[in-house]
C-alpha cells in the first residue's frame, strides 16, 4: 500500500511537470507571437510549411541588360522589379490609380509646397529590418546627389527630412502637383542603405519578391521574400522569361516552356492553341500616335493643315490595322490622370477635313509628303495615309517608308526628317516630349505653353485638375498630334494558373498573386 500510494504521488508530480510545461511553452510562444507580429520580422516556422512550393513561368517581350534599377534607363526593368521586388513610397494599381505602398498616407500643404508621408507600420526590407524614414530620406538623397534615372523630376525638392522614424517631410521650392504621380515610380524606391549587393546583377527592396537567378537578357528568377511585411506570393518561385517579340512568346506556350504570357498583340494571341488555355483582354494607357512634323520646313508646321488631317484620318480603320484597340477621342485615355470623357473635337469627318484642306491645295502639291515609321506597324498604315491625303482636295503624294528601329531613330528623332511618322507612349509621357520644343516633334504654341505651365503651378489638386483640363483642350485644339488608340494587351496563360496579371502589362506586372490550383 505504501509503494502504491508513493507512485500514485510521483504520477501525479511527474503530471503537474508536464503540464506546467506544456502551458509554458504555449505562453512563451504566444509571446513570442505577439513580438513578432507586432514587429513584422520573422515568418512563422510553424506555418511555413503550409507555405505554397509552387514554381510558375511567365514570358514577356522586351530584356533588361542590367538590374541596376538606379542607373539603367531601360522601362522594362521598371516593369519586372517594382512592386514585385523594389516597393515605392506610392504606388499604381491595375486601374492606373494612384494608391498608398510604403507610405500609407499623406497630407500636402495649402501653399502646396510640403508633403508629409506616414510611412506604413511594421514595414521591412528583405532582410528582417525595419523600414523607417531615415531609409527613405536616405534614398531620395541618393537618387539626387548621385544623379540616378529620373532625378530631373526632384527639380522643385529643396529638402528632405524625417519627422521620428515613421514620417517623411519634403519640402519644395515651388508646387509640383505631379508629385504624387512621380513617387509611384522609380524615384519613389526606399532602397535599403544597409544592403551591400551588386546592382546591375543583384536586387534586394521590401518587395513580395527577392532575385534569387539572373541571366542577361534571358531569364530573371523572383522566388518568395519569406519576411515581406504583407501578404506572401503564392507561389515559391516566379521565373519571368524573356522574349524577342510576341511571336516567340505565343511558341513558347504552345510548346510547353512557360506557364503564361502577358502583353499579346492579337496576332500572337490567335497563335496560341485554344487548348487547356485561357486568354484575357486587358486595359491599358500605352497610346498609338500618329505624330507630325512640326517643323518649320513641314507644312504640318501649320495647325490648319494639322486639324484637316485629323478630320481626315479615319482611326476606327487605323485601329483595325494596327491589330485592335480603343479608339481614342483626345490626348487622354481613360487611364490616364485627369481624363474626363468629352466628345471628340476632330473625329472623322470628310466635309469638314476638305473645307480645311482646300487652303493648301497649291502648296501641297509642290513636294511629296514622307511617312516614315517602324516596320513592325506593317504596310496597311501606310497606304491608309497615302490614300488618304492623295483624295481631293488635298492632292498630295506621301511617299511611305518602313524602316527598321535603328534607322526610324536616326532619320526621325535625330535627323528629323519626315512629315508624318508613328510612335507609342505609356499614359501621360509624352506630355513633356510634346511640350519640349526642341524635341523631334518641334511643336511650338504659345497658347498651349502658356497652359502647360500654369498647370505645373498650381497650388492643389483641384486647381491642377482645373487647369490641367484647360491645358488638354488647347493642346488637342492646336494637333501636334493624332492620339489614334489604346492598345488592350491579352494576357494567355494554361487553365491550372491563377493570378496572371491582365490589366497595364506593358508597364507593370505585379506577380505575388500568380500560382496553380494543381
Amino acid at each position: 500500500m505504501q509503494h502504491s500510494a508513493r507512485h500514485t504521488s510521483i504520477s501525479s508530480s511527474a503530471k503537474s511537470a508536464i503540464i506546467f510545461v506544456i502551458v509554458a511553452g504555449v505562453l512563451g510562444c504566444a509571446v513570442w507571437l505577439g513580438w513578432s507580429l507586432l514587429h513584422r520580422k520573422y515568418t512563422l516556422p510553424t506555418f511555413s510549411g503550409l507555405q505554397s512550393s509552387v514554381k510558375v513561368s511567365v514570358g514577356i517581350t522586351g530584356a533588361p541588360e542590367s538590374l541596376d534599377i538606379r542607373t539603367t534607363d531601360d522601362d522594362s526593368l521598371d516593369r519586372v522589379l517594382l512592386g514585385n521586388v523594389y516597393e515605392t513610397l506610392l504606388k499604381r494599381d491595375d486601374n492606373n490609380k494612384i494608391q498608398p505602398s510604403l507610405a500609407s498616407s499623406w497630407k500636402v500643404s495649402e501653399d502646396g509646397t510640403t508633403y508629409r508621408f506616414n510611412l506604413r507600420s511594421g514595414a521591412t526590407f528583405a532582410d528582417g529590418t525595419t523600414i523607417t524614414s531615415s531609409d527613405a530620406v536616405w534614398s531620395l538623397q541618393q537618387i539626387i546627389t548621385k544623379k540616378y534615372v529620373g532625378s530631373d523630376e526632384l527639380s522643385a525638392l529643396s529638402n528632405v527630412e524625417s519627422d521620428g522614424n515613421s514620417t517623411l517631410v519634403l519640402r519644395l521650392r515651388e508646387p509640383d502637383p505631379r508629385l504624387l504621380a512621380k513617387l509611384t515610380t522609380r524615384i519613389g524606391i526606399v532602397y535599403n542603405q544597409r544592403e551591400n549587393i551588386d546592382y546591375a546583377k543583384q536586387a534586394s527592396g521590401s518587395g513580395p519578391f527577392t532575385v534569387s537567378q539572373w541571366q542577361s537578357g534571358k531569364q530573371l528568377t523572383l522566388s518568395r521574400n519569406d519576411h515581406y511585411w504583407g501578404s506572401k506570393s503564392k507561389a515559391k518561385t516566379v521565373t519571368v522569361n524573356f522574349a524577342a517579340d510576341t511571336t516567340e512568346l505565343a511558341k513558347a506556350l504552345n510548346n510547353g516552356q512557360i506557364d503564361a504570357a502577358v502583353a499579346l498583340d492579337q496576332s500572337a494571341a490567335d497563335a496560341v492553341k485554344d487548348d487547356g488555355i485561357v486568354k484575357k483582354q486587358g486595359v491599358s494607357n500605352r497610346k498609338v500616335v500618329l505624330a507630325f512634323s512640326n517643323n518649320t520646313q513641314s507644312i504640318l508646321s501649320d495647325k490648319r493643315f494639322r486639324q484637316a488631317v485629323r478630320y481626315l484620318i479615319d482611326k476606327n480603320a487605323m485601329t483595325e490595322a494596327l491589330g485592335g484597340g480603343t479608339v481614342m477621342t483626345g490626348p487622354l485615355s481613360p487611364l490616364d490622370d485627369g481624363y474626363q470623357k468629352t466628345d471628340e473635337t476632330f473625329g472623322h469627318d470628310i466635309g469638314k477635313g476638305n473645307d480645311l484642306i482646300k487652303y493648301f491645295r497649291f502648296r501641297v502639291s509642290r513636294r511629296p509628303l514622307t511617312f516614315v515609321y517602324p516596320k513592325e506597324y506593317g504596310s496597311q498604315i501606310g497606304e491608309q495615309v497615302k490614300q488618304t491625303m492623295y483624295a481631293e482636295p488635298a492632292y498630295s503624294d506621301v511617299s511611305v517608308s518602313m524602316v527598321d528601329d535603328a534607322t526610324w531613330s536616326k532619320t526621325v528623332t535625330q535627323d528629323r526628317q519626315y512629315d508624318f511618322t508613328i510612335y507609342e507612349t505609356d499614359g501621360e509621357d509624352d506630355l513633356d516630349l510634346l511640350m519640349d520644343s526642341n524635341s523631334y516633334i518641334g511643336f511650338v504654341s504659345t497658347d498651349s505653353q502658356n497652359a502647360w505651365s500654369k498647370a505645373l503651378k498650381s497650388f492643389s489638386s483641384d486647381d491642377y485638375a482645373k487647369n490641367f483640363q484647360s491645358f488638354i483642350g488647347t493642346l488637342d485644339d492646336d494637333s501636334p498630334v493624332d492620339w489614334i488608340c489604346t492598345r488592350k494587351p491579352i494576357s494567355a496563360y494554361r487553365s491550372n494558373i491563377t493570378g496572371v496579371p491582365v490589366n497595364m502589362t506593358y508597364t507593370q506586372l505585379p506577380l505575388a498573386d500568380m500560382t496553380t490550383t494543381d
